[in-house]
């Protein structure tokens, strides 16, 4: 998986943001740095969000919508969350997008009610565009949500990542993302 780019409509405090990822051949790494506060853990649960309808905020967890964009909108009103990711995975370039639909219920509702919710995953492998109707299986196959915390990490957990207890649990992980433990289990059952 390649990352492209990631774009945040009203997403927490990501009101209309994105960032286009580093594609180079020699400069071909994005850094996420910022204070406490900036927003990198944000960015961190908009990819699980994205891909695993999971976020893990230490405050106020189910809060998805932008306060700013809670603020200006009317009860009654909906205000829509998304989050975009392109990226180029087995030589087919992928566009998908998560959205959750929040009605603010009266003026001092800066949470929203979810009214409604969607996952779309877009693919070309030069065939044309193919929308699938398995959109979460699609992304599960790419990156398995059992494997999500090796790939979705911020700063004070690489510490633990790179320690020499989890040299296994690493193995096994890229073991898994390469088909190489359904290839050894094939190999022992013949």
């Amino acid at each position: 998986m390649k990352l492209h780019r990631l774009a945040l409509h009203n997403f927490r405090q990501f009101r209309d943001d994105e960032i286009e990822f580093a594609r180079g051949d020699t400069d071909n790494v994005t850094v996420i740095h910022g204070a406490n506060g900036s927003g990198k853990t944000t960015l961190l649960n908009a990819f699980t969000w994205l891909l695993y309808e999971n976020v893990d905020f230490d405050t106020r967890p189910d809060r998805l919508a932008s306060e700013g964009a809670m603020a200006t909108a009317d009860p009654g009103e909906e205000v829509t969350v998304s989050v975009t990711l392109e990226f180029l995975h087995d030589e087919a370039q992928y566009k998908t997008t998560r959205t959750a639909t929040y009605e603010k219920q009266s003026p001092s509702d800066f949470d929203g009610v979810q009214t409604d919710t969607d996952l779309v995953v877009e693919y070309d492998d030069g065939s044309g565009p193919v929308r699938p109707g398995n959109p979460g299986n699609v992304l599960s196959q790419i990156i398995p949500e059992r494997l999500s915390e090796l790939f979705f990490f911020d700063g004070e957990d690489i510490d633990e990542l790179a320690g020499i207890d989890n040299q296994d649990r690493i193995q096994e992980s890229i073991q898994n993302i390469m088909g190489l433990t359904i290839l050894e289990r094939a190999t022992r059952h013949l």
